[in-house]
């Protein structure tokens, strides 16, 4: 779609490489050191100010909203175990592991973001399109993504 395109993710993975942390130490680094998240989030802003951008990021949409910026802003949900298991054979980890790192990794960011911005990552009330992707393959959310955007 010739769109700018921010994973917030990535960068969060490419700032704990830099450090030689891992995910899980990154992360605990992020909850003493706010300026990570920070940001990550006024970069986000930045690009979104610009617009026409694909943004992705657990905080994108609150950060737009926050910033009175237009956007359409979809959450892509699965149940914990077909996430778990999405990991599991992508990173090729037990799914015991799997589970374990995305829970403990949800309870780290939603405390996180909570202090940080009062932020409840729970509440989907701000997005425009909600996509259940338990069985639906990457193009057909893509096609539902592309059908909500045309609407």
């Amino acid at each position: 779609m010739n769109l700018n395109y921010l994973n917030a993710g990535d960068i969060f993975r490419n700032l704990a490489k830099k450090k030689g942390m891992t995910l899980e130490e990154f992360g605990v680094y992020a909850e003493q050191n706010p300026s990570v998240d920070q940001a990550i989030d006024n970069k986000l802003i930045e690009v979104a100010k610009g617009g026409s951008a694909i943004l992705e990021g657990r905080l994108a949409a609150f950060m737009v909203v926050r910033n009175n910026i237009e956007a359409r802003k979809v959450w892509l949900d699965a149940p914990l175990k077909v996430r778990g298991e999405r990991i599991s054979k992508r990173e090729t980890k037990p799914l015991e592991t799997a589970l374990s790192e995305i829970q403990e990794r949800e309870r780290a960011e939603w405390d996180r973001y909570f202090q940080l911005y009062n932020i409840d990552l729970n509440d989907l009330q701000h997005y425009d399109q909600i996509i259940d992707t338990t069985t639906i393959p990457p193009e057909e959310v893509a096609e539902q993504i592309i059908k909500g955007l045309k609407e």
